[in-house]
């Protein structure tokens, strides 16, 4: 049957066997090019590639994976957003900040409970709106992202980025106080809080 290559495919990536899975990858693209499972190996090969850092690779089999997951209706549904997560992550690695704010409002948008991928890709999506120079965006992902508390590590980025982003909008003063006293109150011992304070002084 033609379906056993993509099986054995699956087989190699649960073990770990990545090099296989990449060989054989390149050989079914090759071959099946219109075979209909070929989404289900970009998603897979998108994902190696991702967790061994090398995101140009990661951001091409992800865009195939969400392109033609979107050609088929019935499959739209199926679409994974932890991997569209992956994609937004990878463009935004990659410095391509305007495709990283497409997919992770993709994933904001359909990831509504609270969890790591959703509170990670409200982070990333306020640092890619300041890459941009959309402070009032990149300030209501970063106040979004604080209030998941699921990643304490994570929260405490948000928190202080939220904290540069209101100072560097110059806001009023009670604004900007507040921000930098929630901050210190909740992370006294920062690895950003001599920063935090050096900006609290300059404000006076």
């Amino acid at each position: 049957s033609k379906m056993v290559p993509y099986h054995i495919l699956q087989i190699h990536y649960v073990s770990g066997e990545y090099d296989k899975v990449y060989k054989l990858a390149e050989e079914l693209l090759r071959k099946y090019p219109g075979n209909d499972y070929n989404y289900e190996i970009h998603r897979i090969v998108g994902e190696i590639y991702y967790q061994n850092g090398i995101y140009n690779d990661a951001i091409r089999h992800l865009k195939a994976y969400q392109e033609l997951t979107q050609k088929k209706p019935a499959r739209r549904k199926e679409i994974q957003y932890n991997d569209l997560y992956l994609l937004g992550i990878s463009c935004y690695k990659e410095q391509q900040f305007k495709d990283a704010i497409y997919y992770l409002n993709i994933v904001a948008e359909h990831k509504l409970t609270p969890d790591s991928i959703a509170e990670s890709t409200r982070l990333h999506l306020g640092h890619a709106y300041l890459c941009t120079n959309d402070l009032e965006k990149a300030k209501h992902n970063y106040a979004k992202a604080i209030t998941y508390k699921v990643n304490d590590r994570v929260r405490e980025e948000a928190m202080y980025n939220y904290v540069q982003v209101t100072y560097t909008q110059n806001l009023s003063l009670g604004e900007n106080i507040k921000a930098f006293k929630d901050f210190i109150n909740e992370y006294p011992n920062s690895k950003y809080i001599d920063k935090v304070y050096s900006l609290m002084a300059e404000m006076y």
